[in-house]
């Protein structure tokens, strides 16, 4: 069987691409994340469909990890070579497996054919899924899993000839392993523990039936005492209740006393209340229209006075009066506001000098480019001035004024000349001893202090200028500071004189005096105007006034509301008079009625408390009584029913010994079968074993070129023995490790496909093998590929067989 072709149309992040397979040896080399193990995926897929999982790893979710990225069909198809046929299988997938489809068509024909159904793969290779991927497909993730599988190990079977699926073997072996589990079970649990512990139950109820009966006799004692104990507490109970009838009466009469002195009481706190009121109105009971009257009157007064003054402007007035309560005139006003003026203007002034913007400090920059020079370093450069007269200097002085004095004398054409070199000559020397008196020293302070042709008198002039504006500058900022707190000082004694305004600045508070006064001005004018009508309304007032204060003037009134205390005092004292009417009459009528007399009642209430007391303890002991011949009645019936049952319990513990030899002896039979079970399948297992451990040898020696004895059990397990002892192969390296289990897979496809060899899908299982052995891997694939079809992925040129 070998693959041709396959058509993706959406697989992973591989979408609408085809692949076409050739026979023997096929190599692909690409970097990680091109879709190598996503195509050997789609291939799986295709031979086995894809599986309905709830897990959300994508690694475990293949539905979910293959899913298009890019949307659109989720499937295509792979072409097949399988006997003597050409088959295209056609799958897509769905969110789910029912979504699934699944068509198989004959290539020659374009028919569907129904040589195969969806379970294709398993049919083609004799194997399930997993068979598949622990045989013909090899990765480096999967290299070094179990290799044991049913589906493996029946396939083997059957090809030594082994009747029977060797699978039922497991599951047989799975079966009665549960059963065993149901009987007994790690920590001494299951079923046979359960009954020894029933039967241990039973023993023990039949142990303490005796202990019941001798318990039950105690209680049936128990009962006559309590019985005998109730009787005597009732006949207390009628004595103490007599006594407490007794007192009862006593205790009537003396409530009747209590009550009669009470009313007494209620009527003595009213009568001194009345008197309370009749001191009030002990002048004058004034009438309810007279309160009226008097109250109209005072609401009369106070609202025309509060009319008088509250007239427009007036309220406005009287607080801007308030706030020119110390006084003051226009006059003062404009002078502080003139001196807060210049008061800002000096601020500013000293600012710009502070911040050197003012026309002295502009100058004084313009003067020196850094900072200025001391007078010390100026004098120390003019020190430096000077130097000696050398030779040749005098001789070109004395050579230019001789030729100027030849000229002259001789006159002619020679005078010109002469007279020319002669001046050259004196200004060359006039220069160079210039020059020659600058030292270092002048140089690097012209160029720190001058510019270009500034000499040190220049600079010495400039230096003069530069202390002259700045020692005005100093005298002019300590003239204008004086200025400026003295103009500060006038303005604040101004402004001490009245309340602190909301203003940002000093000429901002006095403007708003300036202001508020214009306003107080205008009012003050107008208020003259209307002071003839509001006197008026205030005469008409303090008229009102005098007379409501005549009439409160009669009562000793204490609230602010006058009025209203002295109409509450006149209405509490006409229902005072009734109640002290109505009390009295009522006390008449209780004396005579219950023949009291206001004397206080005998102290009974300590009598009747200890009678009480005594019944009430009386009734707790009965109450204990009462639950406790209870409690030992319930003892005593249970004891009874549990004494009848011993029959039960004896016959039960019979039915569960007897049941306990049986499972004891089920769980016998059950070890033992699956002991013979085991071992059958051991012996069927072994009987190709030997075949692929051969095999195994065979490609271990061309991959790692070492001899070796090896085992192999019957889960595929690998062991080696070196130096007398057998280690597992997970003892030895990554590499070696890797080596082994290729050799393995190999075996067990040669085992397993003796008549149609399958293609091989090897994705990158040598990565861990060192050269050496890389070599050897790839030789023996060579090798392969000449009977076999192999689909060898890689990501590594250095892996990669050419």
């Amino acid at each position: 069987m070998r693959l041709i072709s396959c058509y993706i149309e959406n697989f992973g992040l591989i979408h609408t691409e085809e692949f076409n397979f050739a026979k023997g040896l096929n190599c692909c080399i690409s970097e990680n994340g091109t879709g190598k193990t996503t195509l050997t995926a789609f291939i799986e897929a295709m031979l086995y469909g894809i599986g309905d999982t709830r897990r959300q790893a994508l690694d475990e979710n293949p539905r979910k990890k293959y899913m298009p990225w890019q949307g659109g069909k989720f499937g295509g198809s792979l072409t097949i070579e399988a006997g003597k046929k050409k088959y295209v299988i056609e799958r897509s997938f769905g969110a789910k497996a029912a979504d699934d489809t699944f068509r198989l068509i004959d290539a020659e024909s374009g028919r569907i054919s129904n040589d195969y159904g969806e379970d294709i793969g398993e049919r083609l290779f004799g194997i399930d899924r997993d068979g598949f991927l622990r045989t013909a497909f090899l990765s480096e993730k999967n290299l070094q899993g179990k290799n044991d599988n049913k589906s493996i190990s029946a396939k083997l079977s059957d090809l030594v000839g082994v009747d029977g699926d060797v699978g039922g073997f497991d599951d047989a072996i799975k079966g009665l392993e549960e059963r065993r589990r149901f009987y007994f079970k790690k920590g001494n649990t299951g079923e046979i523990a359960n009954v020894k512990e029933r039967i241990n139950e039973c023993q023990r109820r039949i142990d303490r039936i005796s202990e019941l009966e001798a318990s039950a006799a105690e209680k049936e004692a128990r009962i006559k005492e309590i019985n005998s104990e109730k009787l005597h507490l009732a006949e207390l109970e009628a004595s103490e209740k007599a006594k407490l009838d007794a007192l009862g009466k006593e205790k009537e009469r003396s409530i009747h006393e209590e009550r009669y002195s009470a009313m007494l009481e209620s009527l003595k706190k009213e009568k001194e209340r009345l008197s309370v009121c009749e001191g009030f109105f002990a002048e004058h009971l004034p009438t309810s229209v007279e309160i009226d009257g008097m109250r109209d009157a005072w609401a009369e007064a106070k609202r025309l006075k509060d009319e008088a003054l509250s007239e427009k402007g007036n309220e406005e007035y009287v607080s801007l009066g308030e706030f020119f309560k110390c006084g003051t005139s226009f006059a003062e006003i404009a002078e502080a506001e003139r001196y807060a003026a210049l008061a800002e203007e000096k601020a500013k002034q000293i600012e710009a000098i502070d911040r050197k913007s003012d026309s002295r400090s502009l100058e004084m920059s313009s003067l020196f480019r850094n900072d200025a020079p001391t007078k010390e370093g100026l004098e120390a450069a003019k020190r430096s001035v000077g130097g000696r007269i050398t030779l040749p200097k005098a001789l070109l002085l004395i050579i230019s004024v001789a030729s100027r004095i030849a000229g002259l004398t001789l006159g002619g054409k020679m005078l010109v000349p002469l007279v020319i070199v002669g001046a050259a000559l004196l200004i060359i020397s006039s220069i160079w001893l210039v020059l020659g008196r600058k030292s270092k020293e002048l140089l690097s302070f012209i160029n720190k202090y001058g510019s270009d042709g500034d000499t040190v008198e220049k600079i010495e002039q400039r230096l003069n200028r530069y202390e002259q504006l700045k020692n005005e500058r100093d005298e002019a900022r300590a003239s204008i500071s004086e200025e400026h707190s003295e103009m500060r000082m006038r303005v604040y004694d101004f402004l001490g004189k009245f309340p602190i305004t909301d203003a940002s600045s000093m000429l901002g508070s006095v403007q708003i005096i300036r202001h508020k006064y214009t306003q107080y001005y205008a009012l003050g004018q107008a208020a003259e105007v209307g002071a003839s009508g509001k006197l008026e309304k205030l005469k008409r007032s303090e008229a009102l006034s005098k007379k409501a204060q005549e009439f409160l003037s009669k009562f000793p009134v204490k609230t602010a509301s006058p009025f209203d205390e002295i109409r509450d005092k006149a209405v509490e004292y006409g229902y005072l008079r009734a109640s002290v009417a109505r009390l009295e009459r009522e006390c008449d009528d209780y004396a005579v009625k219950h023949g009291v007399t206001g004397r206080a009642a005998n102290p009974l209430a300590e009598n009747e408390a200890a009678v009480k007391l005594k019944l009430s303890e009386i009734g707790e002991k009965m109450k204990i009584l009462v639950a406790e011949d209870a409690l030992v009645k319930k003892d005593l019936d249970t004891y009874r029913s549990e004494i009848d049952k011993i029959d039960e319990y004896v016959m039960e513990k019979d039915e569960l010994e007897e049941l306990c030899a049986k499972h004891v002896e089920s769980l016998d039979v059950i070890k033992k079968t699956s002991q013979y079970l085991k071992e059958a399948c051991d012996n069927i297992t072994a009987k190709y074993l030997g075949k692929t451990k051969a095999k195994f040898e065979e490609y271990s020696r061309i991959i790692s070129d070492v001899e070796g004895s090896f085992a192999l059990n019957t889960s595929f397990e690998l062991s080696r023995t070196e130096r007398g002892e057998s280690h597992g192969i997970e003892a030895y390296s990554r590499g070696t490790k890797d080596a082994y289990a290729l050799g393995l897979r190999l075996a067990l496809i040669d085992a397993l496909y003796e008549n149609e060899a399958p293609f091989i899908i090897l994705d990158d299982p040598f990565i861990a093998l060192d050269d050496q052995k890389l070599e050897r891997a790839k030789a023996m694939l060579k090798a392969l590929g000449k009977t076999r079809q192999i689909l060898y992925f890689t990501c590594a040129k250095s892996r990669a067989i050419e």
